[in-house]
């Protein structure tokens, strides 16, 4: 099983000799997610306030594979997830935006030492920080939420606390 840490690092470890098989580093901040391709072969990586989605090849001593760029100005966590073939990463971003990643562009252009993680489509799903994003297992739908903490200075029209499905 992999575990996070706000140290900023991430482990693998084993029941069998209770430690650490292989630790990975990337991130700079606190680790707020953690999430495993289903063969296992890739760990992909959230952490507070950076902007990045790090993709660590698990085979291969954690090096990493692809980042993938997303806006996070805050030190909630704003969730990510896989569709179920594994093509498609969504997550959330600061500006009430949905980015979705085309993951096999990442892979098919690896071979020729070229970055293509650029993100496919965006969409606005809310007026406020998008801060889950979840695909349905079966179905073709995307369930975004939103909502953060606001410290009312000001009357702001951008508050929103909603839940929203989405269909593809």
């Amino acid at each position: 099983f992999g575990a996070g840490c706000y140290n900023s690092t991430i482990g693998l470890y084993s029941t069998q000799i209770n430690g650490v098989l292989m630790p990975f580093y990337g991130p700079q901040h606190g680790v707020t997610q953690i999430l495993f391709s289903r063969d296992g072969n890739r760990l992909y990586c959230g952490s507070r306030m950076e902007g990045e989605i790090y993709c660590f090849d698990t085979r291969y001593n954690g090096s990493v594979l692809y980042t993938y760029q997303r806006e996070v100005l805050t030190n909630q966590r704003i969730q990510f997830d896989l569709n179920r073939s594994e093509t498609i990463l969504a997550t959330g971003n600061h500006d009430g935006t949905v980015l979705l990643f085309d993951l096999t562009r990442g892979q098919s252009r690896a071979n020729q030492n070229e970055d293509d993680t650029s993100c496919e489509l965006r969409f606005e799903a809310h007026k406020d920080t998008v801060n889950g994003v979840s695909f349905h297992p079966y179905w073709g739908l995307l369930t975004t939420a939103s909502g953060r903490r606001h410290f009312h200075i000001e009357d702001s029209d951008t508050e929103e606390n909603s839940l929203k499905i989405w269909s593809f």
